[in-house]
């Protein structure tokens, strides 16, 4: 629907944490009953104010009547890529093009986090939410971007919280304009990705080497102060 130089739609979103292999099916169910929702009050409306064309009279909705546009938009959020359909035509059995032609398809309109490769500017933080969120699997790229880019050293609460929800990062101390810096708690993941494989050297060597604790570190040229925190550890 058109006002002026405005367009009107009905704009779904529907948020999966995980793969839902009959998505299309789902997001054309949500469609529909929109749809008939929309179709119900104009009729609704019409009957209330006697309004009746042509053959309007029994259905309540008339040949002008127009309904709004309904997209649904499934956004994912999940760590892992989509292999799912994400139309419906994906989703039948295998049949010939004439029976395939007559079906009307089904998009769910997919726009997966992890399976993105660029990101737009966003008016607000979600292009550093994304990027975050698609980086998340690989410790080395996401270290890389938070310090590329000076907007992760001031994220707003809410997205920082996001981050530690979606990504299992532990949030930092925020500052005292109450943002926080996610390069520090990414840094402080990559500090604890090492402790625990230097920890896992020093066992391994006491273990399979025969050498005590303090003769494990002398081996890793690992520093006093490093040492009691590892003693600590074990």
């Amino acid at each position: 629907m058109k006002s002026s130089n405005s367009f009107f739609v009905i704009l779904g979103i529907e948020n999966q944490t995980d793969i839902h292999y009959a998505m299309p099916v789902r997001n054309m169910l949500y469609n529909a009953l929109t749809y008939y929702e929309q179709v119900e009050e104009i009729a609704s409306y019409n009957k209330e104010n006697r309004i009746y064309i042509d053959n309007g009279f029994l259905s309540g909705y008339t040949k002008n009547d127009k309904l709004r546009p309904v997209i649904t938009v499934t956004l994912y959020w999940g760590d892992k890529p989509w292999d799912a359909p994400t139309t419906l035509k994906e989703m039948l059995i295998e049949t010939d093009n004439a029976t395939l032609s007559l079906v009307d398809d089904v998009n769910c309109n997919l726009f997966s986090i992890v399976d993105t490769h660029e990101f737009p500017e966003y008016q607000t933080e979600l292009k550093e939410l994304f990027s975050l969120l698609n980086a998340r699997n690989n410790g080395e790229s996401m270290y890389s971007l938070v310090e590329s880019d000076e907007h992760f050293k001031h994220i707003s609460k809410e997205t920082a919280e996001m981050m530690r929800d979606f990504a299992n990062i532990k949030l930092p101390h925020k500052n005292k304009e109450g943002e926080y810096n996610m390069c520090k708690a990414v840094l402080d993941i990559q500090k604890m990705g090492e402790d625990k494989a230097r920890l896992e050297a020093i066992k391994n060597i006491m273990k399979n080497g025969n050498q005590t604790f303090e003769q494990a570190c002398i081996l890793l040229g690992i520093t006093k102060d490093d040492k009691c925190k590892y003693q600590k550890m074990i």
